[in-house]
């Protein structure tokens, strides 16, 4: 009879930094949902299983290092130690591959119940018990800034769309369903734009071109939009799923009008490119340009966010849209 295959352990400590701390208008309540939502994280990722092939992988973390404080400095960035169990020969090869998947689970699914409230700055990911692989450690950076900056805009555009914050546990649900925690390559157009936006808070900026990218990479797919009319068919269906605005829906066609141009100076060679630093005192247009950039790449966050929160509300896992006609008499 075939013996069991022994398991083994590892775990792992990283520097999880607080958000920088805002009170955006009219949420004022932003701090304690943000608060929240690490209390969950506490008892949500407290113990989490998922299998590689038939071998079950248990994760553990231990919060008592960690008193999340948002507060404004760096320095305050608190330690969370992971343990991973399993397979003992999985363990040994690839256990940082399996911690740094659910670091990444953690990543989407807190920022997409409290925008702004995971953020990794170039952290070590580090063996703290069992032999690693890696000596020096496993660099992670995730950035929390494409979630937390578009709030003074959200405020500032008369709740179109709509982003809320979220129960953790009903989005982490929402992502077992989609059973991508070790996935590595998407394959699905809500995968493409969760990949994406993963990608994406590997850049620390508020804004760089590549953003504009991620962005509508991840409108694309998550809309399904055809090859061509691409524009067109996208505010139709931002409207129709999301709800047409109560008011200035021109301006709101502006915007996403807005994201695309930039999208195509930038592909096609013409975008007024911008090198830092610049200073504000110095170089006033620039500061004014680079801040049309950043709230145009805002919007479209925004605009993905409130997408995947919809989806999440009405338990689905994409989007699916069939054009209709009726033979009148």
């Amino acid at each position: 009879m075939k013996q069991p295959a022994a398991n083994a352990s590892k775990s792992y400590s990283i520097v999880i930094s607080p958000p920088d701390f805002f009170t955006y208008e009219p949420y004022e309540d932003f701090e304690k949902y943000l608060l929240e939502c690490w209390v969950s994280a506490s008892k949500v990722f407290s113990k989490f299983e998922f299998y590689y092939n038939q071998d079950k992988i248990t994760i553990v973390t231990d919060w008592k290092k960690f008193k999340p404080q948002f507060k404004y400095s760096i320095d305050n960035a608190d330690e969370l130690i992971i343990t991973v169990t399993g397979n003992a020969t999985l363990i040994k090869s690839f256990s940082e591959y399996f911690v740094i998947r659910f670091i990444e689970m953690m990543y989407i699914t807190m920022n997409l119940a409290a925008p702004g409230t995971f953020n990794i700055f170039d952290a070590t990911l580090k063996c703290i018990e069992g032999e690693s692989l890696l000596v020096n450690g496993f660099g992670v950076s995730l950035s929390s800034n494409p979630f937390e900056h578009f709030w003074e805009t959200c405020g500032e555009l008369n709740h179109w769309p709509k982003v809320s914050f979220m129960p953790l546990d009903k989005v982490v649900d929402w992502y077992k369903e989609l059973n991508i925690t070790l996935k590595a390559k998407a394959t699905t157009n809500v995968e493409r734009c969760l990949f994406s936006l993963i990608n994406f808070g590997k850049d620390h900026a508020p804004f760089s071109p590549p953003s504009l990218i991620w962005i509508t990479h991840s409108l694309e797919a998550l809309y399904d939009t055809p090859k061509e009319g691409v524009l067109n068919a996208l505010r139709n269906r931002l409207f129709l799923f999301l709800g047409e605005p109560a008011s200035h829906k021109n301006e709101y066609k502006k915007k996403i009008n807005a994201l695309y141009e930039l999208r195509s100076q930038f592909v096609h060679g013409s975008m007024e490119v911008a090198r830092e630093p610049f200073f504000e005192n110095i170089d006033k247009d620039v500061e004014v340009y680079m801040r049309y950039l950043s709230d145009t790449c805002d919007f479209g966050i925004m605009l993905l966010v409130a997408t995947l929160q919809k989806i999440i509300i009405e338990k689905g896992k994409e989007l699916k849209f069939h054009e209709q006609y009726k033979v009148a008499e």
